[in-house]
């Protein structure tokens, strides 16, 4: 008798299970499923590298490593000297400022940027009239020292950050700006009064040794072309003499002046 019952008892646990199954087989058919796709097999460069521009002219601004005097903009005659007297002509692409060098003294150094009617220190913000903010000016990239190097390019193209000036955060106590240079001045045919200057946290100019580079590319099609005027020449005979003149006629009426000497 109790063998008749432990084979019943199976059975109906079989059966139990069997019913199970199906019911999952069923449901399985009338759930909706999940959609997927096949991810590719390679999802990451296996060896990639950036492509060079192509058609790269590039302009050094400076024949050897300068290092500005402590002067170099308090002083008119200094800044006319160390200053660097750009001239631009045709369709340009791009345009890009390198600036490379080393710290030749201990402490924080800070580069300062005047070009044409802008200017202000490089990547940095500004505490008060006299002071940098030091800790946001070093995560922002602005700050240089004998172990740092400097190596920064500016895309004169878009938007570069500055400090502002003391004047500037005096009207508005803002602590920084973004400048276009090239909007922010006469487009081409014209001429740029460039100047980069190191100083050190005590605001003193000098302490480090700079080259400057321009890199640019013309338009699609466009020439363009980018020269330095020799010191003392007039601006107007400079134009002329490097791109003819009807660009220097066409910069110097732009530019605001009633004559224009040849």
């Amino acid at each position: 008798m109790n063998k008749y019952i432990n084979i019943n008892s199976v059975l109906s646990f079989l059966v139990i299970v069997a019913i199970g199954v199906a019911t999952i087989y069923v449901l399985s058919w009338i759930s909706p499923k999940e959609e997927t796709a096949t991810a590719p097999s390679v999802e990451v460069p296996t060896n990639a590298t950036s492509t060079p521009i192509e058609n790269v002219s590039v302009l050094h601004l400076v024949s050897k490593p300068y290092t500005p005097t402590k002067d170099v903009l308090s002083n008119p005659d200094a800044y006319k000297s160390q200053s660097i007297r750009l001239i631009l002509n045709g369709d340009f692409e791009k345009a890009s400022l390198r600036i490379k060098g080393e710290v030749t003294e201990k402490g924080d150094h800070f580069l300062s940027l005047v070009y044409g009617d802008v200017g202000g220190t490089i990547n940095a913000y500004r505490e008060s009239q006299t002071k940098l903010n030091k800790t946001l000016t070093q995560q922002s990239g602005g700050v240089f020292t004998d172990a740092n190097p400097i190596d920064v390019m500016l895309d004169l193209f878009n938007p570069i950050q500055l400090s502002t000036t003391r004047g500037e955060y005096e009207k508005n106590q803002q602590t920084s700006k973004l400048i276009n240079p090239w909007q922010s001045n006469l487009l081409p045919p014209t001429h740029i009064s460039l100047l980069v200057a190191p100083f050190n946290e005590y605001g003193i100019y000098g302490g480090a040794q700079i080259t400057l580079d321009l890199e640019y590319s013309c338009g699609t099609g466009s020439t363009c072309k980018a020269a330095i005027c020799p010191a003392g020449q007039l601006t107007t005979v400079c134009l002329r003499d490097a791109f003819g003149a009807y660009a220097a006629k066409d910069w110097c009426k732009r530019a605001g002046y009633t004559s224009c000497s040849f």
